[in-house]
């Protein structure tokens, strides 16, 4: 543990007490010194390599979402897989903000986290359209989906709409949840202290409701991928939820361990003071957390690839749309928010089918016939064969 001469003591004191005051950060906190041969602060080198590996997460997400919004085919899949490449740059530079405008990482962080919960609605909607892309077959394919037990037993004779339900409400409450601490956040740090209890206090309590929201969401996920991952084999749906769940978990372990380190004074600055108490608590975990984006969004080049879909064009398959109007689809949320509604009445429609045609987030209109087009491409539909 780092001793301090009585002047430094007294700075620190000083710097303390002014933040109690002001209700400001504490500048002592951010101190430190010009690292040797670079000449410049840790926080500045930090800054600069998280904005090169933020180009280059950009660069990857945006050459693969530029290419599915030219071979625009099958909308129904495809927006939902521009949806989750934008969390790589959206996550990126959210992280990259994080380091550069620390003061304001609290509001940032709400920020990314509201798009991973988006993200994570985008993923099982894809898989949901994967094994059961025609709206008309979708309730008897989950009827007649074999049920099994967690150690792989059989359950029964036949599936269950109910599980699937389930499996609905699971994932898409984390929607609603993400939208609440993002509102709980802008006030938490909009009308407390840095220094205060309250701040402290209900940012734990934030992250513990938030945390337990994911969990929830990324298990129903989790469960669903693995009933249906026989007749997911050809898509790797489990490379993508592991790549980009993957590095959501290790973002969190972070975000637990450096500041708990740093509170508990396991790590205090010393001289010469190259790396201040803010770089190890707060900035150090989102510089890691950048470059790891970007083994994601290298990963991300093989599981969210266009290839099959200019291939499909190449076939003679026709475009659904201009790219412009492939981008305004892929953001526009109304499919999310019928999903939320449908979350609400999913136990009280009479039955799948009304709630489906109702309010499940799919253009009825579109889903065949995407389907009829892909087929009369030749590209391979194993899906559908599955379902026929």
């Amino acid at each position: 543990m780092p001793t301090y001469n009585k002047t430094q003591v007294l700075l620190i004191d000083k710097a303390f007490i002014a933040a109690y005051k002001t209700c400001t950060d504490v500048w002592v906190l951010d101190y430190s010194q010009n690292l040797p041969h670079v000449h410049i602060p840790f926080t500045t080198l930090m800054t600069i390599l998280a904005a090169v590996a933020c180009i280059i997460n950009s660069i990857i997400a945006l050459f693969l979402i530029s290419g599915h919004l030219c071979y625009w085919v099958n909308p129904l899949e495809q927006k939902q897989i521009v949806r989750i490449l934008l969390w790589v740059p959206f996550y990126s530079i959210c992280a990259f903000f994080s380091i550069y405008f620390y003061e304001a990482q609290g509001y940032v962080a709400a920020l990314a986290q509201w798009y991973e919960g988006f993200s994570i609605t985008a993923l099982f909607l894809l898989y949901v359209h994967y094994v059961a892309p025609r709206q008309e077959n979708r309730a008897n394919f989950f009827h007649r989906l074999e049920r099994r037990w967690m150690n792989g037993k059989k359950k029964g004779d036949g599936g269950s709409l109910r599980w699937f339900r389930v499996i609905w409400i699971m994932v898409f409450q984390i929607t609603i949840v993400r939208i609440l601490t993002v509102v709980a956040y802008d006030f938490l740090y909009g009308f407390t202290c840095p220094l205060s209890w309250a701040r402290q206090r209900g940012a734990t309590i934030i992250k513990v409701f938030q945390s337990t929201s994911t969990g929830f969401a990324v298990f129903g996920v989790v469960l669903f991928e693995t009933r249906v991952r026989s007749k997911l084999q050809e898509q790797h749906t489990l490379l993508k939820l592991v790549s980009f769940k993957g590095v959501v978990a290790l973002e969190g372990l972070q975000d637990i361990i450096f500041p708990v380190l740093a509170d508990t004074s396991v790590y205090l600055p010393k001289p010469p003071f190259y790396v201040s108490w803010n770089d190890f608590a707060k900035r150090i975990s989102q510089f890691i957390l950048v470059w790891e984006i970007l083994i994601v969004a290298i990963v991300f080049i093989r599981s969210m690839t266009f290839e099959p879909y200019r291939q499909a064009v190449q076939r003679g398959v026709p475009l659904a749309a201009t790219p412009e109007s492939a981008l305004i689809d892929s953001i526009n949320p109304m499919d999310i928010y019928r999903g939320v509604k449908y979350m609400f009445t999913a136990f009280t429609s009479s039955t799948y089918m009304e709630g489906n045609r109702a309010i499940v987030p799919y253009d009825e209109g579109r889903g065949p016939e995407m389907d009829t087009r892909m087929e009369s491409g030749g590209i391979k539909t194993t899906r559908e064969a599955r379902l026929s």
